[in-house]
């Protein structure tokens, strides 16, 4: 006799398996076996023995690794040795697994794909370690917060970087591609590139800011590194060729100003209205329109303001590869070098700079767009005779070695007036183009730099 008390029985639900599928890997590791050659194939896929969930087949990928590199040929009888000799064949279940596992291969010809489902469990499990890190960072109340948000912007950082596409491929392959660009490019009217809106630099440039090139734009504070940095933004956001309109999608990560003095910045430019009094809440009578003009103007383009503090390369390229999965990005701004934290220890400033710049550069380079950044120069111009006109000593923060293109804003000052008298830019290296000076209007009210010449012959 059983008792029902009208209870509804219930059972746990089952913990989730980790990911991983069994039967790939024992398809990866089996058809190497049988075609060595398809192990070059399969590294396409599977950069590491971590790939692997099962440790025996960790093992063996190592032991293939391994007679690869000594150039060795890839058997049931060199495989074992080699295991013998790291110690590691009867972990693996002897020679008796290896021959098991030829079996166990549904083609050889489809090893490659199989190495595909290995990657993408190998992708899950790194993201699901980030999760548990990030949780367990998130309960630590000892913890500072932006510690927090920096620990975990680089865990997270790193498992996406797991699952990026590899860079190396055949020259056929890159040929193929580089024609295809060339032939886009030959029925073009206009030059390749981001325009910054400043005639004669996109001319030197090329066209404007170039795919994976990092760009610094240096001077001495209050020269308006900032400024020209977010005259380009603006005009990378939205521009016209040919009576063709060009919409962008930009970042820029604000490490000095927060969100609403950029803005501001940028609502001077383009309403024209002097930016002291417009941060004063001045609209000077006339300019109401122009004011809502601007904010029509600007709430259009599809820019976006990080504004946190203090960040680190990790936390830049993590937020990047998010915005970029939502939706390509075509630049990225960086205001600036020096207030960069890259939290490893160095002897000297300098070393920094060139970390965070060359992570820059690595940002540029993987998602193929320009990366502008401001720097500061040091204050050792000040004491020249030359002129002061800047070069690429006066970079001792450092920073212009991973850079491929450096930049300088330079204002001649009219001493007894106190005034402008000339400002030029500088571009003192440029690793694919020509080096040069350009002259320029500065708009110091306006925080805008304009053509020196106005020129009607569209790029």
């Amino acid at each position: 006799m059983s008792l029902d008390f009208g209870f509804e029985q219930t059972t746990a639900p089952a913990a989730p398996t980790i990911p991983h599928s069994r039967e790939a890997e024992e398809g990866v590791i089996g058809a190497v076996l049988i075609n060595p050659e398809i192990f070059h194939e399969c590294r396409v896929n599977i950069k590491t023995d971590e790939d692997f969930y099962i440790h025996r087949h960790q093992f063996i990928w190592k032991a293939y690794e391994e007679l690869f590199r000594q150039n060795t040929p890839v058997d049931i009888l060199t495989v074992s040795e080699q295991l013998d000799r790291m110690g590691l064949l009867q972990e693996i279940g002897g020679a008796a697994y290896l021959t098991a596992l030829i079996g166990q291969v549904p083609s050889t010809y489809n090893a490659p794909s199989y190495a595909g489902i290995v990657h993408s469990h190998y992708v899950r499990r790194k993201l699901i370690e980030a999760a548990n890190s990030i949780a367990t960072l998130a309960y630590s109340e000892n913890k500072e917060i932006n510690k927090v948000l920096e620990e975990s912007s680089r865990v997270l950082s790193d498992a996406i970087s797991v699952g990026t596409s590899s860079q190396i491929r055949s020259i056929s392959e890159g040929l193929i591609d580089m024609d295809a660009r060339l032939e886009i490019l030959r029925q073009s009217v206009i030059l390749p590139g981001i325009p910054t809106g400043l005639v004669d630099l996109d001319k030197m440039m090329g066209g404007g800011g170039q795919e994976d090139d990092l760009i610094l734009i240096a001077g001495r504070p209050g020269q308006g590194k900032t400024a020209l940095l977010l005259n380009i933004l603006k005009h990378a956001a939205r521009y016209t060729i040919s009576d063709r309109v060009y919409a962008k999608r930009v970042v820029i990560f604000s490490l000095e100003m927060s969100e609403q003095q950029c803005l501001l910045r940028l609502t001077a430019q383009v309403s024209g209205i002097d930016f002291q009094q417009l941060r004063a809440g001045i609209i000077p009578e006339g300019k109401e329109q122009d004011y809502v003009d601007a904010l029509e103007e600007l709430s259009q383009l599809d820019i976006i303001i990080d504004a946190t503090p203090g960040v680190s390369p990790s936390y830049i390229w993590s937020r990047c590869q998010i915005l970029n999965s939502e939706k390509k990005i075509d630049a990225v701004f960086v205001d600036s070098l020096n207030l960069m934290q890259s939290g490893l220890r160095f002897d000297r400033g300098d070393q920094e700079a060139d970390y965070n710049s060359y992570q820059l550069k690595s940002i540029a380079k993987s998602l193929h767009i320009p990366v502008f950044c401001a720097q500061q120069m040091n204050r050792g111009i000040e004491r020249r005779s030359d002129d002061a006109k800047p070069k690429l000593s006066d970079l001792q923060e450092g920073g212009e070695k991973a850079a491929d293109l450096v930049i300088f804003i330079y204002h001649k000052m009219d001493e007894i007036r106190k005034v402008i008298e000339l400002s030029e830019l500088i571009v003192e290296k440029q690793r694919n183009g020509p080096t040069g000076t350009i002259p320029i209007i500065f708009k110091q009210e306006l925080t805008k730099f304009l053509n020196a010449v106005t020129v009607s012959t569209p790029l």
